[in-house]
């Protein structure tokens, strides 16, 4: 079962920040941060990188896709080996894409989708990781009122 937050707030109140410590991106000046029941406040980088790795996916709005990659390679670069179940990186990151309506976008550079295509190859990404945490900065901004509440469903 899913669990979603929603943070709000003002610009420049630390939303992106708070979401930058739970992905284990940056270390908190103080306190404790747990990441799926682990304590990952002092815990090393190569241990930080498995966590993010393993465990969490990031959806910024900045979409953070390779350009020399089409939006499939950009999707199965990512994959990991606990998320095929079976599948290969490829056949996880269609299945993904199709889902989010790019089925037919599939070997298309980012520079030949619009913003709400590049976010939904963004999201993608993160699902096909099938991972334990999402974190995602404004992951509908770029996307039409109907695309924003099919990605949230």
């Amino acid at each position: 079962m899913a669990t979603t937050i929603a943070i709000s707030g003002k610009g420049g109140s630390g939303k992106t920040t708070l979401l930058t410590i739970a992905g284990a991106l940056l270390r908190p000046t103080r306190g404790t941060v747990r990441v799926c029941n682990t304590d990952i406040t002092r815990m090393g980088e190569n241990d930080l990188a498995s966590i993010r790795r393993e465990k969490v996916a990031f959806v910024y709005q900045s979409f953070n896709l390779l350009e020399a990659l089409t939006a499939l390679e950009n999707v199965s670069l990512v994959t990991t080996q606990r998320a095929l179940n079976g599948a290969t990186p490829r056949e996880r990151a269609k299945e993904m894409l199709s889902t989010l309506g790019l089925g037919q976008r599939l070997n298309s550079l980012p520079k030949q989708l619009s913003d709400g295509e590049k976010q939904r190859v963004a999201i993608a990404r993160a699902l096909a990781k099938n991972p334990s945490l999402m974190l995602a900065d404004e992951p509908t901004a770029n996307l039409d009122a109907k695309r924003g509440h099919e990605v949230m469903e």
